[in-house]
């Protein structure tokens, strides 16, 4: 077995076994939380992500850096570019804290939908959560660098841990006389920090540029950051696409909906995972082989993750969306109002994001990201306004979904243009034929199975 496939599979199954463990600990989280907790909580974080956005354009750019510069095969470029991703992402932890306890703290006081005896375990619950965010921007170098140097295998362990420890956390909500909200938020607060100190210890010990990596070069720190900048708009606006709906929702329908849309953003981000860990095996070949200028390779290797995380996604998604009302009453058993259309529209997009993130990979990899930025970025954006039009005219809440998966399609197509205007030695027939096989391949099952049902 090649060690793209070893990658995939470490990464499927620990994307299964986190898969297995997230479902029932939302289960036991939404029943020990109950609807209005539950939901609030999830305002919290979506508050919280839509500060973040930042971190996940600056990973992307550490991820790209690091796996271009290990191509080159230069212990003391990459040993810079660690130390400069290092420092980038300390200044982006204290940036993302202070907007954090400014416009988001505001927000939550101000504008948020929150039943009033609630409102002060919530807000201690945001501070809690702090913790939870700055350990994350600051482990995401050690994160990058794993993936780019390929050991999926360790990235998987980590992330096993973090997640069985997150179910036997969940299982402290039984106990009686403490605030469950603010009780959670403490719980993966301390487990944040240590999930911290797993990746550091380990990354300090087997790998030779996280050593002394506190010198660091101003040169390659402002590369990143450039980079990062240029990704930033797109972030954003992905960032404001996905939690802006969520407080867009939150204004018209209150904290119950907010709990559905939760579920559905869980059910979408377990299955997405499974196709975006198959891409994550492929990413760093992907990236590597345009440093080297080997676009036949790059072209195979785009084609290849197109295929599996297609089917990867297609296959679960299509039966999961036709049996998805006994499959949300199994998990959940009391399904808030709302949750099984939400979650079924919401896989779509899911598939749709899938079969495009192949050749944001290919674009990421040239560097040259400015129109995928904006462009794509702009497209994400329309998707706001549209749904609070609707929402205005008295349109049910599931309509919105349908906006994100209309704007989907055509992100997918812009995808397609820009790919091919940066990458032009990139082969996009080739992607076309095992993309379009895969979707194909993937609803047919779904679709017999319902027939023979039937």
């Amino acid at each position: 077995m090649n060690r793209v496939a070893k990658n995939a599979v470490m990464m499927q199954v620990r994307m299964l076994l986190a898969m297995a463990v997230g479902l029932v600990t939302s289960r036991i989280t939404l029943q020990q939380l109950g609807f209005d907790d539950y939901g609030s909580y999830s305002l919290v974080w979506g508050i919280l992500t839509l500060i973040v956005f930042a971190n996940n354009t600056l990973t992307n750019a550490s991820f790209r850096f690091l796996s271009y510069d290990n191509a080159n095969e230069d212990k003391l470029v990459l040993h810079n570019t660690f130390a400069a991703s290092k420092r980038a992402h300390l200044y982006a932890a204290i940036a993302i804290i202070f907007v954090a306890e400014t416009i988001g703290l505001l927000y939550l006081i101000v504008w948020a939908n929150i039943p009033v005896e609630r409102v002060v375990a919530v807000n201690i619950a945001y501070q809690i959560s702090l913790i939870i965010v700055a350990a994350t921007v600051l482990q995401s170098p050690y994160c990058a660098l794993l993936i780019a140097r390929e050991k999926m295998n360790v990235y998987a362990t980590i992330e096993i841990i973090n997640v069985s420890l997150k179910l036997g956390l969940v299982y402290l909500l039984l106990l009686n006389g403490v605030d469950k909200l603010i009780l959670l938020s403490g719980l993966y607060a301390a487990l944040s920090v240590v999930v911290y100190f797993i990746y550091r210890i380990y990354c300090k010990k087997h790998f030779e540029e996280v050593c002394n990596s506190g010198n660091t070069d101003n040169n390659k720190c402002k590369e990143i950051l450039r980079f990062s900048a240029t990704d930033l708009y797109g972030n954003a606006a992905v960032s404001l696409r996905d939690n802006g709906f969520v407080l867009i929702l939150n204004s018209f329908f209150g904290v119950v909906l907010n709990a559905a849309c939760n579920i559905a953003t869980v059910v979408n981000r377990a299955f997405s995972g499974l196709a975006s860990n198959v891409l994550y095996a492929y990413k760093p070949q992907i990236t590597m082989s345009y440093a080297r200028s080997d676009y036949g390779e790059m072209s195979r290797l785009v084609g290849k993750s197109s295929f599996y995380s297609i089917i990867t996604m297609g296959l679960t998604m299509s039966l999961a969306i036709a049996f998805m009302p006994s499959l949300l009453r199994i998990w959940l058993g009391n399904v808030p109002d709302n949750a099984v259309v939400f979650t079924q529209l919401l896989l779509v997009t899911g598939l749709i994001e899938t079969v495009y993130n192949p050749l944001v990979s290919a674009i990421h990899a040239s560097g040259k990201i400015k129109a995928l930025s904006f462009l794509n970025g702009s497209l994400y954006l329309i998707n706001l306004p549209i749904i609070i039009v609707l929402y205005l005219f008295g349109h049910p809440a599931y309509v919105a979904y349908i906006c994100l998966i209309a704007v989907d399609i055509v992100i997918w197509v812009s995808t397609i243009f820009i790919t091919k205007s940066v990458v032009p030695n990139l082969s996009i027939s080739k992607y076309l034929l095992y993309s379009i096989s895969a979707i194909v391949i993937s609803i047919l099952p779904a679709i017999l199975l319902l027939f023979i049902i039937k």
